[in-house]
């Protein structure tokens, strides 16, 4: 082999592998900027508490504790490993639109975490009066195809709402006036969208045109874990 030839491989293995590194990175940033955020939680005893979720930190009824995201090959789990507290343990999160299902979860002996229960042990709703469930959808690349094609209506309209896009469907106006962080434009001609959220619409159109056969949900109804069906 020549020596350019020994160069160009050289460029190959390094292009494919700052494609994994970055793709790691970015895979792990999108997960914990969707996370991040203040929630009220509910149990089956019916109690509610407010939960914090920092990117180190998470704060269960006033106590704070660090945790870690237990990786696979640089890609989270969506499971945080807190290390003290009242939910000292692994917790598997599982979006729901309102915010996450919460499952007790263990390190199997092949690597992989296991739900405890069939049943969330908590569930989070959303309750940040500061930025919005989706604000992450216009910080860094979304992956749709988990989602619910009405929840990527809201999505696709929340990114519109955090400039002040003026809805005239009566359900998003109504959804997005009663939002604390939501301010009216004068004029949806002044709205202006970044790269990024001009990116996700168009992932997000692209996968509300899929059929519903072909796609892979792994959004759960809140307090309801979704039965996964194999054809």
């Amino acid at each position: 082999m020549t020596a350019l030839g020994v160069y160009k491989d050289d460029m190959m293995v390094e292009f494919f592998e700052k494609m994994d590194r970055d793709g790691c990175k970015l895979f792990y940033e999108r997960w914990l900027s969707g996370l991040t955020g203040i929630y009220t939680c509910h149990s089956d005893d019916d109690e509610s508490m407010d939960v914090t979720i920092g990117e180190k930190t998470i704060t269960v009824a006033g106590v704070s504790a660090r945790y870690e995201v237990p990786l696979l090959n640089g890609y989270p789990f969506d499971v945080l490993d807190v290390k003290s507290g009242p939910w000292e343990g692994c917790w598997h999160f599982v979006e729901t639109a309102e915010g996450f299902n919460v499952y007790r979860s263990v390190l199997s002996e092949y690597g992989f975490f296991e739900e405890l229960e069939s049943h969330p042990s908590y569930v989070l709703t959303w309750s940040d009066p500061d930025k919005g469930r989706w604000d992450f959808a216009s910080k860094a690349r979304i992956k749709p195809d988990g989602y619910t094609k009405p929840t990527l209506r809201i999505i696709r309209n929340a990114i519109l709402a955090k400039h002040g896009y003026v809805f005239q469907s009566p359900d998003l106006k109504t959804l997005f006036e009663q939002q604390l962080w939501y301010e009216p434009a004068k004029d949806n001609s002044e709205v202006k969208l970044s790269f990024i959220e001009q990116m996700n619409i168009a992932l997000i159109q692209g996968e509300e045109a899929q059929d519903d056969g072909n796609r892979w949900l792994t959004e759960e109804e809140p307090g309801v874990k979704r039965e996964y069906e194999y054809e």
